[in-house]
């Protein structure tokens, strides 16, 4: 029988990480790991008996700590800042090559098509840079994450298109 995964979870204080946090520490789906920037944004998912870990994903230190030992991660971290996306992706996919973590799941954005994206849009579509420094620092992230499957790290690149709680 296979381990439980051990899964390093980011942005865990937004809406996305953290109720991915509590679903799978709820179906028991493998050990979580809950990175948080600072300990004042863990508030909401210490209501889980899950790991909370300091992972800043600004500091490579911090990133390489909080994703040792684990064999999947799911990057959730949110900004509106063009660094904070790019560099932070590049800081993860960084740790989880040099780790050899098994997969590395990337919450993007339907918003890599463009906000007048029509008729059928799958993963074979173009991306479209708007001005939106939010939609096209995610294009630029994914970009990475592309980089990285060449080197040979497992990552799938997830977009969703609306969300709201």
């Amino acid at each position: 029988m296979q381990a439980k995964q051990k899964i390093l979870v980011t942005g865990t204080s937004g809406f996305v990480g953290g109720r991915i946090v509590e679903l799978l520490h709820l179906t028991q789906f493998g050990d979580v790991r809950a990175g948080v920037r600072t300990w004042s944004s863990a508030a909401r998912i210490v209501r889980f008996p899950v790991e909370v870990v300091l992972c800043d994903i600004m500091q490579p230190e911090s990133v390489a700590a909080a994703m040792q030992g684990g064999n999947a991660v799911i990057h959730c971290a949110y900004s509106d800042n063009r660094n904070v996306i790019v560099d932070g992706t590049r800081n993860m996919l960084e740790a989880a090559l040099a780790q050899g973590v098994e997969r590395f799941v990337f919450i993007s954005t339907a918003e890599v098509y463009g906000s007048q994206a029509q008729g059928e849009i799958d993963e074979r579509s173009p991306y479209v840079y708007t001005g939106s420094e939010y939609a096209d620092s995610k294009i630029d992230a994914e970009k990475l994450c592309l980089e990285y499957i060449a080197k040979g790290l497992p990552v799938t690149i997830l977009r969703p298109s609306i969300i709201y709680g």
